[in-house]
């Protein structure tokens, strides 16, 4: 749709808008890499938007932060495991280290970024099983041991 329409309708138009997050927001098992990398320009993308919109912390922009965080997330837990089996799987598929870096680099910033929002809308009346901050801290800490994992590879 964005690639047939972009003549036509200007990439913040709502129906690009509306296709990226829809891309962004849509997982599916064996997802190739090049399809990865496309999911996380579309979250950067809407990201900007967020900012333009509602800038500063807001809900709005702490569900995309997580979102853009969750799908580097398990992109690199792919590229981690393409790595453990890599007699089974071509280059194209593997992304270069510095690139992985990078992904760790930007999902630790979006989970730091999402906890500073999510620490303002933290009830300490309502206790419905872990809060946004203690769900983040937990991404982080998993984010964390990968990182150390794939360092030692």
């Amino acid at each position: 749709f964005r690639s047939e329409n972009s003549q036509i309708l200007s990439e913040n138009h709502y129906l690009q808008i509306a296709e990226k997050a829809r891309l962004f927001l849509q997982f599916s098992k064996l997802t190739p890499v090049g399809e990865w990398l496309e999911k996380v320009q579309a979250g950067k993308d809407l990201l900007h938007i967020a900012d333009l919109l509602d800038p500063g912390l807001s809900i709005f922009r702490e569900s995309i932060l997580v979102n853009l965080a969750t799908c580097l997330q398990l992109m690199l837990s792919e590229q981690i495991v393409k790595r453990q089996i890599e007699d089974e799987i071509n280059d194209n598929q593997l992304l270069d280290v510095p690139m992985v870096c990078a992904a760790f680099r930007d999902a630790l910033v979006c989970l730091r970024e999402a906890r500073k929002a999510a620490e303002l809308e933290t009830d300490s009346d309502i206790q419905l099983g872990s809060s946004p901050v203690e769900a983040i801290d937990s991404n982080i800490n998993i984010l964390n041991e990968m990182r150390q994992y794939f360092d030692t590879m």
